[in-house]
């Protein structure tokens, strides 16, 4: 956030101003006014940003549900045509024996269990894909790593970057997360490919596991920006720990 000057700048102004020095309570006055207004500001759009993530999430999730409720319904139609279909085959059968005709009787349980098993394939093999397109994807800046991130403010992408205590930055480590929980990985190379270019891409068409892996990587995103608040806080307590101290 380019702070540092700032807290050098304050640090020196109280020393100045334990010395009586004239116009140092005030030029430390203002120096801390500018430290806590870009603090606030980068509060502001950790914020911002977070709000846009779980939105995106939502977005995932909502339409994961509703491909998954039309499964349901659907599964439930042909649950319910197929039964109908067994009990007319089972009627016409039951009649066409009473009458001696078995060849004829033979052919509607054919027919009828072949309708039935059909349906109920249909059922359980239905895919439940829609299209889904994303083109700011904050995913793909996180994955791709680029020198300048263009949909990241700065001291945000600064602080998403910036290793942490065990030598990773939090990018590194949601990447490394994201591969752990095959949330990116495929039967095959080919199908890893595509599914890279699905998550990182400009959208594309989506299953029910896709738009929940999409979520949830959402989410671990929206965890890691969270993070920077704590950082903050810690900054504009040490600043009012060290003024409470001078009085």
């Amino acid at each position: 956030m380019g702070l540092l000057p700032l807290l050098r700048q304050s640090v020196a102004l109280e020393m100045e101003r334990a010395a009586k020095k004239e116009g140092a309570e005030v030029e430390l006055i203002r120096v801390r006014q500018q430290i806590l207004a870009r603090t606030v500001l980068a509060m502001l759009e950790a914020t911002s940003l977070a709000a846009v993530v779980r939105c995106e999430q939502a977005r995932a999730d909502e339409l994961a549900d509703s491909l998954a409720e039309n499964q349901t319904h659907s599964a439930q139609l042909a649950t319910v045509v197929s039964v109908i279909i067994e009990s007319v085959t089972i009627i016409a059968t039951g009649g066409l024996i009473l009458a001696g005709h078995e060849v004829a009787e033979g052919v509607a349980a054919l027919v009828g269990g072949t309708l039935a098993s059909t349906l109920a394939a249909v059922s359980l093999f239905q895919p439940g894909q829609h299209d889904f397109q994303h083109p700011r994807n904050l995913l793909k800046e996180i994955w791709e790593n680029p020198p300048q991130a263009q949909y990241f403010p700065g001291p945000v992408w600064q602080f998403l970057s910036e290793p942490t205590e065990d030598g990773k930055s939090l990018r590194e480590q949601l990447v490394a997360s994201w591969r752990e929980l095959s949330r990116i990985e495929g039967q095959t190379e080919e199908q890893q490919r595509q599914r890279i270019s699905l998550l990182f891409g400009t959208g594309g068409t989506y299953t029910i596991e896709d738009l929940r892996s999409r979520a949830a990587m959402l989410e671990m995103l929206a965890a890691a920006i969270d993070l920077m608040h704590e950082e903050l806080e810690v900054l504009v307590r040490e600043m009012l720990v060290r003024e409470e101290l001078k009085k």
